[in-house]
């Protein structure tokens, strides 16, 4: 804006003096005067030396905090205090609507040259973009948008050069073309993520479109800004639903698969123990066809912890139980007539008279109670006398030992029979050498143990042997 220096002074005061009038019109006048100093110099002859542009911070190309940018806007008109509210329903007339918006407009132009000044050119853009929207034909708003935005880098995309008033206001329309543009392409950009179910991404990608629309949202309408807001703000409870939803299904495929985990271990048991029964039952069968009853039936009870219901096992058991049985009596009626036959075998046996052999072949003898050989003349004849069998100084002097050694033992039932005989050797002193072809034949060897154990008090060595 350009205040001239001669005609325009007394309209200047003019509207002063109308502009103490209202309330409103009061704070209107403290920002006009603020603001004259600067507009000013925009009066031939006043400019100012021209001075470097101050480098661009990176850091101030993003959003500063609200304190700031509400610098500039803090001066709307409103009703100062202590003022009455008498005239607040009152109609504004045509002039106070216009003093108000160049109050606005001047306020803008403020903020923008104040954050020019700070080389905070983003800030700067976005309050000339404000001026000019409120005054579309701001020359100097329109110069100083373009000097931010050039030195922001952001040119136009259809056009560039001029600096009329109509190429503002086109790369205006071109920098809102390009703000719905990047918009939308991050709306499909999200939707496309959602398909995806990439919910992380989706949503940093919306966060980031919203802060840059609010970023631009001074080149938007506050119809299409609202609108897009709430898209996005839309967009973003759609996220939040559909990773909640996901995070359910999720939830879900995690119980069906852990219920059908479970539904396979105990299919397995089942038929692990199918597979097990079925191995015992035929070993039943093959022991039931070797009579081997006793086994069979405690194989039918480990078939029967694994499954008290198996009909199969149960007939079975009913049925062995029953073939025991009634071989077990088969076998007492069989025992008890072959000892009658014995008995009475017995019976007859000692009604027979017993006859003598003096001189005939074989065991001789008065009764068949006391035999003694055929030869026993012979045996006795070599025994004895000169010419029969004498024993040898060694073999009396064993014999000896043998009947003055007089031993007590107490053998357990655990203690085996070469043990035992250890156990005289080393008591006597006298070696032994048993005669193990007899002994076994007898069905004795080195293992045998004394059933019951054996207790015998001092008795000689020969009789204990």
């Amino acid at each position: 804006m350009t205040l001239p220096s001669n005609r325009t002074e007394q309209s200047f005061l003019n509207t002063l003096c109308t502009l103490l009038v209202t309330p409103v019109a009061a704070v209107c006048l403290v920002v006009c005067i603020a603001g004259a100093p600067a507009m000013a110099q925009d009066e031939p002859g006043n400019e100012p030396p021209a001075q470097p542009e101050p480098p661009v911070d990176p850091d101030d190309l993003e959003d500063e905090p609200a304190a700031e940018e509400e610098a500039g806007d803090g001066d709307e008109p409103g009703h100062e205090e202590g003022e009455g509210h008498d005239d607040a329903d009152a109609p504004v007339s045509p002039d106070v609507q216009a003093q108000d918006l160049q109050a606005k407009v001047n306020a803008a132009m403020l903020a923008a040259q104040r954050f020019e000044a700070e080389g905070r050119w983003r800030k700067a853009a976005d309050k000339y973009a404000e001026a000019l929207q409120l005054m579309p034909d701001n020359a100097q708003a329109a110069a100083g948008y373009r000097k931010a935005a050039g030195l922001l880098d952001e040119r136009p995309m259809l056009r560039s050069g001029g600096s009329s008033v109509g190429a503002v206001q086109m790369e205006l329309q071109e920098q809102r073309e390009r703000t719905i543009i990047e918009f939308n392409d991050a709306v499909l950009r999200v939707q496309q993520l959602l398909e995806q179910e990439r919910w992380d991404e989706a949503q940093q990608s919306m966060l980031t479109a919203k802060i840059k629309l609010d970023q631009r949202k001074s080149y938007l309408s506050q119809a299409d800004y609202e609108e897009m807001e709430s898209q996005a703000d839309t967009l973003i409870s759609t996220i939040d639903q559909g990773r909640i939803n996901a995070r359910l299904l999720d939830q879900q495929a995690q119980s069906e698969e852990a219920r059908q985990s479970s539904e396979d271990s105990r299919a397995r048991e089942r038929r692990e123990k199918d597979r097990i029964i079925t191995e015992n039952l035929r070993r039943v069968r093959e022991l039931q066809l070797q009579r081997k009853y006793t086994e069979a039936l405690q194989v039918l009870d480990r078939i029967l912890f694994l499954d008290s219901n198996n009909p199969t096992a149960q007939m079975l058991r009913d049925l062995i139980e029953q073939t025991q049985g009634l071989v077990e009596y088969s076998n007492n009626v069989q025992a008890v007539q072959q000892g009658l036959q014995d008995i009475s075998v017995e019976m007859q046996q000692s009604l027979v008279i017993p006859r003598s052999n003096i001189n005939g072949p074989g065991p001789r003898g008065i009764t068949e109670d006391y035999l003694y050989p055929e030869d026993w003349e012979a045996l006795s004849a070599r025994r004895k006398g000169l010419g029969g069998y004498q024993e040898s100084e060694r073999d009396r002097r064993i014999r000896r030992e043998l009947s003055s050694n007089q031993v007590e033992i107490e053998f357990s039932a655990e203690m085996t029979f070469q043990r035992g005989l250890d156990f005289l050797q080393e008591v006597s002193g006298v070696q032994v050498y048993p005669d193990w072809t007899t002994l076994n034949a007898m069905g004795v060897d080195e293992t045998t143990t004394f059933e019951g154990g054996l207790q015998l008090s001092k008795l000689p060595l020969d009789i204990v042997l």
